[in-house]
């Protein structure tokens, strides 16, 4: 080989050279804009309150909700009868310990 040839192959493998060096910067760079950017998600996750956003569109929360109230009705179930197929008054106790009646048309059913 001729010196112009090795000159060739010398200043190639030179502007290769720094060519990976400006690709390694850039990756560097990308990686800590990649982690700056994945702890910017977590906190504005939880600063506008995203688990409770996806709640409320996929009817979760409603869900949770209703069982709630159920089991606070079934709780509560005992100090209500309820009857069907009577024209009568029924006496019943409410949660403030008296006494009343209740007619027919205000009676509810239990589902």
């Amino acid at each position: 080989m001729s010196d112009s040839g090795i000159n060739i192959l010398l200043a190639s493998s030179a502007s290769v050279s720094g060519g990976v060096e400006k690709y390694q910067l850039l990756s560097e760079i990308f990686l800590f804009l990649g982690a700056a950017f994945m702890a910017a998600s977590l906190v504005f996750f939880f600063i506008f309150k995203i688990p409770h956003v996806i709640s409320v569109l996929t009817g979760i929360g409603a869900k949770r909700e209703a069982a709630r109230i159920m089991k606070k009705s079934l709780e509560n179930r005992g100090s209500v009868r309820l009857t069907h197929g009577t024209q009568r008054k029924e006496p019943i106790q409410n949660n403030s310990g008296s006494t009343c009646l209740i007619d027919e048309e205000d009676k509810t059913e239990v589902l």
